[in-house]
């Protein structure tokens, strides 16, 4: 296998997605549902097999390269004679997952038969996708909770967590949350709102979180906020995990039973306790400050506190260098993975 596995991956489930050919995907078991339209049924004989089956008659699925087509995949009636073959968009992708061993087929049987239209079969397959070992270990995440009050008085935290959670599924996450308060339902109507107060810079730095989010927003997929009859975001997470598994499967790994903090959002606790490692940084009008400092200017509270969070590669070194002690802001460097405000 030429391309790396885990995009090989990818690009099969997109292609299953676009074609609406996923029925279930457990993204932490690898278990793979599909309904896929056979192709090349058009003869005689093997058109004449196809008549005689029905909805739950059992099919084989045969790695079988051809002269045409090395990747092909066949598929077979329960004797081994032929009745067609998948098509080579999902064979492509398919059949060097299946030689490698890390595509696996567990069974396969006749969906329906639309016998009206010259025996046309469509064809129910269970696939395993066994996790590389690269996704075993992952790239995990670093999670930037900015907090402040710049309204009447400049005060600032910074925290970052560095996260066990894999990237891609952080990403995820990120998606989530945003779905859930409405944002890409404000970027496709247009009625976005960069004008945040609260943080020095914040407007500018919610307008590229916005222009990437765009960007990311893939064709055919829906976005929209339909809270689905969730009272929280680990309610939505759950829901979406099986509504949308082919995307979000096994995301609600990171829903804890346990419901969140009354006074956090339900992203940042799953963050916060799956990190490994906190540091903190204040600013009181932008000088940094001791933790004594700042606990004792805090104490009393702040009346306009207003808090974001950016995502990060736990691989990549950070794109702000908080050691030089001029660092009053992580806005401006455009290299965050995910953003969200949970001041909503």
């Amino acid at each position: 296998m030429s391309e790396n596995p885990v995009q090989m991956k990818k690009k099969l489930l997109a292609v299953l997605n676009e074609q609406k050919a996923v029925t279930a995907y457990d993204k932490k078991s690898g278990n793979l549902s599909v309904c896929i339209k056979a192709v090349n049924t058009e003869d005689i004989e093997r058109n004449s097999r196809i008549g005689y089956l029905s909805g739950g008659s059992k099919t084989k699925i045969v790695r079988e390269p051809i002269k045409n087509n090395v990747n092909n995949i066949t598929i077979t009636n329960a004797g081994g004679s032929v009745l067609g073959n998948l098509p080579k968009d999902i064979c492509d992708l398919l059949s060097p997952l299946m030689d490698s061993g890390i595509a696996t087929i567990k069974s396969s049987k006749v969906n329906k038969v639309e016998k009206a239209s010259k025996n046309t079969m469509y064809v129910d397959i269970d696939i395993t996708l066994i996790k590389t070992e690269e996704e075993q270990g992952g790239e995990k995440s670093i999670l930037c909770l900015v907090g402040g009050d710049q309204v009447n008085t400049w005060s600032q935290e910074l925290r970052i967590f560095k996260c066990d959670i894999p990237l891609d599924d952080a990403i995820l996450l990120f998606e989530l949350y945003n779905r859930f308060h409405g944002e890409y339902d404000k970027i496709k109507s247009g009625t976005v709102d960069d004008s945040l107060i609260g943080l020095d810079n914040l407007e500018s730095e919610t307008k590229v979180a916005h222009s990437l989010m765009k960007d990311q927003i893939e064709e055919n997929l829906d976005y929209s906020s339909d809270r689905k009859g969730a009272s929280d975001f680990g309610g939505y997470v759950e829901i979406m995990a099986v509504q949308d598994s082919a995307r979000y499967g096994g995301m609600d790994k990171y829903v804890d039973k346990i419901r969140f903090d009354y006074d956090e959002s339900g992203i940042l606790t799953m963050f916060k306790k799956r990190s490994f490692d906190v540091k903190s940084y204040h600013w009181i009008n932008q000088t940094r400050v001791s933790d004594s400092e700042w606990n004792k200017e805090s104490a009393s509270g702040f009346d306009n506190w207003c808090e974001i969070i950016e995502l990060y590669p736990f691989e990549k070194n950070l794109p702000f260098d908080l050691n030089d002690e001029d660092i009053v802001s992580i806005f401006g460097f455009g290299k965050f993975k995910a953003f969200a405000n949970i001041s909503v």
